[in-house]
């Protein structure tokens, strides 16, 4: 409780005025999340088997055998886990991912009621960016996005704000360090530039450096080494499989930059103007230093700015996929909120910001908004749907009748969850550290070593199945067709059988055509 006062500043009473607008947001997030509430990504089903299997044997493992880290967010399985066994559900990590989403918003709308001048503008600009379409899909798709926001705004607020002078402050620090790490390891970053800049302004606060001012970050750092030795204990490593798989180890500077803005423009207005008002806050937080030029306070500024930086280089070094803004959204709410929580309330150096408010500028930046929501909408709705057919679409056939079974999957979660089955994951998520660390040529080689009984794949990888294996497959009845939309690009998806199994499992064959025909469509 005091480091959250300690984080929110001062509060502000009654202002009628938001009502309304609250009101009109509710309606819009209640419509929203229904529309897409069958909206999975793939990924968020191999976190819900993670669960399942982890309330049924007590330990993070994908086939009830092994211990595996095939998770990217220990911490949101756990969380999973405990929701999951209290009510089992097909919708656990989408319940728990809203829940985290809801309380991201909130937390900001707090922030803004209690924060003034320039610092309120910030809170209201990221709640208003956290609202769009491409938002609400990137953080409510089952998966743990939600939460490491949250996260991100804790740490970017520590960052900016947090004292530690209190053993209940020092608490808090310690537990949030703990959760970060657990629920990404990437927030280690985070933790250790948080950790910096406290220490930094602890320092600048005394007139005379006090022995314990190099120790303020320690609690928070303290936090996420011990979560750093409890996954080194449970797995023997602390980086997941998934980040194994997801590198080459072959440095890429220049792609792995293009790879970032292209995940930045794929989500339209979220990540264009999350990428603009950090470089405002920024810019705000510069100018109204540049009087004083002290070198302590530019530092305090600069350090949780390097966030992106330090992202980009770790990304390249390790020649690292970036899927989507989900990878580099915490550096950038780091950012934000550190850039916003260290802005004043009142300085004269910042005093031109408030021409903000004029009426038609006001009203120029609502249209311009209104506008960037109907059109992000278009694309939201084609996305959730394919998303949501392949779900439901799933979840109609017979494909617990597979359990126990093999199969072979590219993208494993859906059929991980609905099946049950023993898959082969050619991407190297799911089926231990050499697989992960394994060319997906020798991946693939060792999936046609079973005796599989289904085949989950996209055109492309349909050829490469029936190249590797000859005559296999290219018969087997394709069981569903399930279109994944993203911005710019469509990814069909086929499920096909075996075919002494496809009466029993896909009794109504909305797609009789054999694998091979599907495999034409790449070439």
């Amino acid at each position: 409780m005091a480091l959250w006062t300690a984080m929110a500043g001062p509060r502000i009473r009654g202002e009628r005025r938001t009502l309304a607008p609250a009101g009109l947001t509710a309606a819009y997030l209640v419509a929203t999340l229904w529309f897409s509430r069958f909206h999975l990504l793939d990924d968020a089903l191999i976190h819900l088997r993670y669960a399942e299997l982890l309330v049924e044997h007590g330990f993070f493992t994908a086939d009830g055998r092994a211990a595996s880290f095939g998770t990217s967010s220990p911490a949101f399985v756990l969380l999973a886990a405990m929701l999951h066994a209290l009510a089992a559900s097909d919708f656990t990590t989408k319940i728990l991912s809203v829940a985290f989403y809801l309380a991201f918003i909130f937390g900001l709308a707090a922030l803004a009621l209690r924060g003034t001048g320039p610092a309120r503008a910030g809170w209201v600009a990221l709640i208003a960016l956290a609202l769009t379409p491409m938002a609400l899909r990137w953080m409510t798709d089952g998966m743990e996005t939600s939460l490491a926001a949250g996260i991100a705004l804790l740490l970017g607020i520590a960052a900016g704000r947090v004292r530690t002078e209190t053993a209940l402050a020092a608490l808090a620090l310690f537990a949030l360090g703990f959760a970060a790490v657990l629920t990404r390891i990437e927030m280690t970053l985070l933790i250790a530039l948080a950790a910096l800049a406290i220490t930094i302004r602890a320092s600048a606060s005394n007139t005379g450096r006090a022995p314990g001012d190099a120790l303020r970050g320690a609690p928070l750092a303290l936090g996420g080494v011990a979560a750093l030795l409890l996954l080194w204990l449970m797995f023997d490593t602390v980086l997941p499989d998934t980040a194994i798989a997801k590198a080459t180890g072959e440095a890429a500077p220049a792609d792995s930059l293009a790879a970032i803005a292209v995940s930045l423009a794929g989500a339209l207005g979220f990540g264009a103007g999350l990428t603009a008002l950090w470089l405002a806050g920024f810019s705000v937080r510069l100018y109204a230093l540049a009087a004083s030029r002290d070198r302590i306070s530019y530092a305090i500024a600069i350090v949780p700015n390097l966030a992106l930086l330090v992202l980009w280089a770790i990304i390249s070094l390790r020649g690292q996929y970036v899927q989507g803004i989900r990878h580099v959204l915490p550096a950038l709410i780091f950012m934000i909120a550190a850039n916003t929580a260290m802005l004043p309330a009142r300085d004269g150096t910042v005093a031109w910001l408030r021409g903000i408010s004029a009426p038609r500028l006001a009203k120029a930046a609502l249209a311009l908004y209104v506008a960037v929501i109907g059109f992000e909408f278009t694309k939201f709705h084609a996305i959730v749907d394919g998303r949501s057919a392949a779900f439901l679409g799933m979840r109609a056939l017979n494909l617990e009748e597979l359990e126990g079974e093999n199969g072979i999957a590219w993208d494993v979660g859906y059929l991980m969850y609905f099946t049950k089955a023993e898959v082969c994951d050619v991407n190297g998520l799911i089926n231990g550290r050499r697989a992960a660390s394994s060319p997906e040529n020798t991946r693939l080689e060792d999936c046609l070593k079973r005796d599989v009984e289904f085949v989950f794949v996209t055109p492309e990888n349909a050829t490469a199945l029936i190249g590797k294996s000859g005559s296999r497959f290219v018969d087997w009845p394709v069981c569903g067709h399930y279109v994944f939309r993203n911005v710019s690009d469509t990814a069909p998806h086929y499920l096909a059988v075996a075919p002494d199994r496809a009466a029993q499992i896909c009794p109504q064959h909305r797609d009789v055509r054999p694998l091979r025909q599907a495999a034409l469509r790449a070439s």
